[in-house]
């Protein structure tokens, strides 16, 4: 929980501070691993010049159909 303040007296608070850090330590391992894959997945579609690029296409759905057939590219 952030943004707790412990007495530094209390030991209980203490140990329960040592608890709640790595508790946090590893929820935010865990983000960063999922962060790091979804970073990794936009880089590889936005090779793709197509989706980098702005389209001039209006036709409505056009932008859905470009961008999942980058994806299926990159999953390919």
């Amino acid at each position: 929980m952030l943004g707790r303040t412990y007495d530094a007296n209390d030991r209980s608070s203490a140990h329960l501070h040592t608890l709640l850090i790595a508790e946090e330590k590893a929820r935010n391992r865990e983000i960063s691993r999922v962060r790091i894959q979804v970073e990794y997945a936009i880089s590889g579609v936005k090779r793709y010049r197509i989706v980098k690029d702005t389209l001039r296409n209006w036709n409505k759905g056009f932008r859905d159909q470009v961008m999942e057939t980058c994806c299926g590219l990159h999953n390919f």
